[in-house]
């Protein structure tokens, strides 16, 4: 890799995703390889965009190979199955030097790209999915019928 980024000087670098990198190497190898390629793109002012897959729901931040102190930003993607409907949320748990929101924020994949949504809260609770649209419009939503998912606004 450190070759390609010579050779090609790109402005961005994604590795997707890191955590099957384990399986080429002992997770203390991976760690020390991953932490000298961060290095050397920071040094180049290459931007790194990392995923990795988690299983863990309950701490995201931990990763098989334990390199989220190295990362300045990090954003936590998430699949939530409520009443029926697969929502997307993002968050960032961690942004280094710079304001960011503490919200969770749904949001939708578009043929424009990602769309955030508005935080909508009722009654001391943030809703999302179909409660979402349906206070959105002051209605209830229909129930899908015949195991399909309701429409998405």
């Amino acid at each position: 890799m450190h070759r390609l980024i010579e050779e090609k000087k790109p402005r961005v670098v994604v590795v997707d995703p890191i955590s099957n990198l384990i399986s080429v190497g002992t997770s203390v190898e991976v760690r020390a390889m991953l932490a000298r390629l961060i290095d050397f793109m920071k040094v180049r002012q290459v931007t790194a965009l990392f995923t990795s897959l988690t299983i863990d729901e309950g701490h995201p931040e931990g990763t098989d190979i334990g390199i989220s102190s190295f990362m300045d930003t990090w954003l936590v993607l998430r699949n939530i199955d409520r009443n029926g409907e697969r929502i997307r949320t993002l968050d960032v748990l961690k942004s280094r030097g710079m304001p960011h929101s503490n919200q969770v924020r749904e949001f939708l994949l578009t043929s424009q790209g990602l769309k955030l949504l508005d935080v909508v809260r009722h009654q001391g609770r943030v809703l999302i999915g179909s409660e979402r649209a349906a206070h959105a419009t002051d209605g209830p939503v229909a129930p899908p019928r015949s195991g399909k998912r309701a429409p998405r606004p």
